[in-house]
């Protein structure tokens, strides 16, 4: 274990878990290795040990030297063989998930890095060399890509960076058609990249050498924006286009007033000043670093008007305005002028089109329908509560002010977007939506900004000449407007069904006692979320139709008829977040399934053979169980962890045992513990407990915790 590297997961566990640690097998290599194809699945490693009586028993590949292997991957991501290189890891496509990938050298992928779940991690200590890095719900060194430290990756596809909306577009840049599934061949929500993925044919592909990835990757296709001057030629019609832009109308009614646009460019300023009334009135300064300045305008010239270039120094001792002829220019200075005009030229069309499309796309009606919704109105607009509750997209925060609490302001949504690595002030990016008036009075939205955080920093209206910030707040709010909707919907369809809690059916006289219990579990969930939460999940009650249709899991196995009267009362919906309705058991929080789903839930659930469980099962059962593998396939899901971990409804008790009592099922600790003798008393567990944890167990659910 001295080898290892001390931020490892293995050194970390050993700290907590040396018991537990010291019955794995860490199968160890000395010098360099090579892998055609290394299957990472427990139940499907293939490597030669000294000792195959051990394979199965192996836990981490520990290679004290390089590695090269044609595809690395593993299939169940709930938990997988780790491996620590302590060198060099190459492969053609690494597809994982479960495990810890650990390399103290350089990271080279050909083709295909594909990270999933949040079980996993991959830990790079060298260089980071891919065509495309996929992460889904996984763990890695975003900081690293953030800064570029040592990265050289093609295409990253990351969940966190979707901010909720993950296109196929993106997937279709780098991934074969071959291995994409069309949306009608998704019978769920999109929630990540890799819905998209056709796994079945990744893995075949991968088994057999065959491209899964394009030769090359494509670009999305970037906005088509239109070329407002003739070609790239300094011309009076170029200086007369400047004039009469629709841009310089943006800063009032006064066509007196000289007006402006500044424009950066890495090392170059460029400054538009022109008077909108008086043709031939423009003038461009075009400036180098801190070097040198060009100045291009009109001057009158025995009674005519000509056009002039000057050029003036600021590093030689003659700092003086000189005239430069174009014929005569030394080269360097007039390919400098040629770039500058031409890079002058395309951001002014772009300042033009994206005022256009913000004109088009964000409009005051638009604003104010979005803060007249209902779940906006109710959840989303205590603005200058610190406490108050905010709208989240992935790293997107949105708020909103109504015109009832606007104070010395106006109707807002702000979004600010987290950059969690950038330093100081720039790790929030603020986006002001605002409804002003202009000078003749007309309510328009413009779009401000501010550096620092607080209510009390000075906000600024973003210059069109920073097109790129008018770029990014058309494609938020319109993943915003979209999502909105959405939530709104939900919401709506929540209190109508909120407004009389009764069940869809009548109730068997021995289940009576379920309505009480629902009652008094909703009671006291009502005394800390307010039914109007967006993760109150309650819905009505399930219909015959859905008995009929979900009570069957497979031939020898059904949802029992106590669990159907309980959902017949009241269903919930899921929510990927977190809900209400959750039970507490052992420090954690299980989530009540909704029954559609349950079926699902429970044909997630590995069913291992016996000989594999009696080499697992390392810790002592209850006598109240009766199993011989993974779990009983007559166990029942009715609440997930969302971690693999479930609390089960019991159909196939010991004899020791009682029909319908609850098994918790912890998947990395193997431990399976009976919590309660009956789902009535579970959840008279859980109102029991609300009185003493109410008031933090749902924190975040209120909005009072990240």
């Amino acid at each position: 274990m001295n080898i290892l590297p001390q931020n490892s997961w293995w050194i970390q566990r050993l700290a907590y878990d040396k018991y537990e640690c010291e019955k794995e097998i860490i199968a160890y290599a000395e010098g360099d290795v090579f892998f055609e194809h290394l299957n990472l699945d427990y139940i499907h490693l293939q490597i030669n040990l000294t000792d195959e009586t051990y394979l199965d028993r192996v836990s981490l590949i520990l290679v004290n030297g390089n590695v090269i292997a044609k595809n690395i991957f593993n299939e169940e991501t709930d938990g997988a063989v780790s491996v620590m290189v302590l060198g060099n890891l190459e492969a053609d496509n690494i597809l994982v998930g479960g495990q810890e990938i650990y390399v103290t050298g350089n990271l080279i992928v050909h083709n295909l890095f594909w990270g999933d779940y949040n079980h996993g991690e991959l830990i790079v200590e060298g260089n980071i060399t891919a065509k495309v890095l996929m992460a889904s719900d996984y763990n890695f060194d975003s900081e690293r890509f953030y800064n570029n430290e040592n990265i050289n990756v093609g295409l990253l596809i990351d969940d966190n960076e979707a901010h909720g909306v993950y296109a196929r577009e993106i997937m279709e840049t780098a991934f074969k058609e071959e291995c994409l599934l069309k949306e009608e061949e998704i019978d769920e929500e999109i929630y990540s990249y890799k819905n998209w993925l056709n796994t079945i044919e990744l893995i075949n592909r991968l088994h057999k050498n065959t491209p899964i990835l394009h030769d090359k990757i494509k670009a999305l296709p970037e906005d088509n924006i239109p070329f407002v001057f003739e070609n790239y030629n300094l011309t009076d019609n170029h200086m007369e286009r400047f004039r009469i832009s629709d841009l310089f109308a943006l800063f009032g009614d006064d066509e007196t007033h000289l007006k402006e646009l500044e424009f950066e460019h890495f090392d170059t300023y460029k400054r538009v000043r022109t008077q909108p009334n008086k043709p031939f009135s423009t003038n461009i300064y075009l400036q180098y670093k801190q070097e040198y300045a060009v100045m291009i305008f009109y001057f009158n010239y025995e009674g005519n008007l000509r056009r002039g270039i000057v050029y003036k120094s600021f590093i030689e001792e003659d700092k003086e305005w000189h005239t430069l002829d174009l014929q005569q220019t030394p080269l360097p200075l007039k390919e400098f002028i040629e770039k500058a005009w031409k890079n002058l030229l395309l951001d002014f069309s772009a300042a033009e089109y994206y005022q256009q499309q913000f004109s088009r796309q964000i409009t005051v009606q638009d604003i104010y329908d979005i803060l007249a919704l209902p779940v906006v109105k109710k959840q989303y607009s205590d603005y200058y509560n610190d406490e108050g509750k905010s709208y989240y997209i992935g790293n997107l925060m949105v708020q909103f002010r109504q015109n009832e609490n606007i104070e010395d302001g106006c109707p807002r949504i702000s979004i600010v977007k987290s950059m969690p690595y950038a330093k100081d002030d720039a790790q929030n990016i603020f986006y002001h939506l605002d409804i002003n008036k202009d000078e003749s009075g007309t309510e328009i939205v413009t779009l401000n900004t501010q550096y620092t955080d607080g209510y009390d920093s000075e906000v600024y209206h973003v210059s069109i000449t920073h097109y790129q910030k008018y770029k990014e707040i058309l494609s938020y709010f319109a993943i915003i407007k979209k999502k909105l909707e959405a939530t709104n919907k939900k919401y709506l369809n929540r209190s109508m069904v909120r407004t009389q809690i009764s069940p869809s059916s009548p109730i068997e006289q021995d289940y009576s006692y379920l309505e009480q219990l629902w009652q008094n579990w909703i009671d006291s969930i009502n005394q800390f979320v307010p039914k109007d939460n967006e993760y109150y999940n309650l819905t009505e009650g399930i219909s015959q139709e859905e008995i009929e249709k979900y009570t069957i899991i497979d031939d020898s196995t059904s949802i029992p008829e106590e669990l159907l009267y309980f959902y017949r009362i009241q269903n919930v919906e899921y929510h990927p977040v977190t809900s209400a309705f959750s039970i507490s058991v052992n420090g954690w929080d299980y989530y009540l399934i909704p029954f559609q789903d349950i079926s699902e839930e429970w044909n997630i659930m590995d069913f291992q053979e016996e000989e594999d469980f009696e080499n697992d099962i390392l810790i002592p059962l209850s006598e109240k169980l009766y199993l011989n593998g993974y779990t009983n396939p007559r166990w029942i899901p009715f609440a997930t962890g969302m971690n693999g971990d479930y609390l089960l409804y019991d159909t196939d008790p010991s004899e020791k045992g009682k029909y319908g009592q609850i098994v918790e099922l912890q998947n990395e600790s193997w431990q399976r513990n009976v919590v309660a003798n009956s789902l009535k008393e579970l959840i008279e567990k859980e109102i029991k407990n609300l009185k003493k944890t109410g008031t933090t167990k749902f924190d975040f659910i209120l909005g009072k915790s990240n």
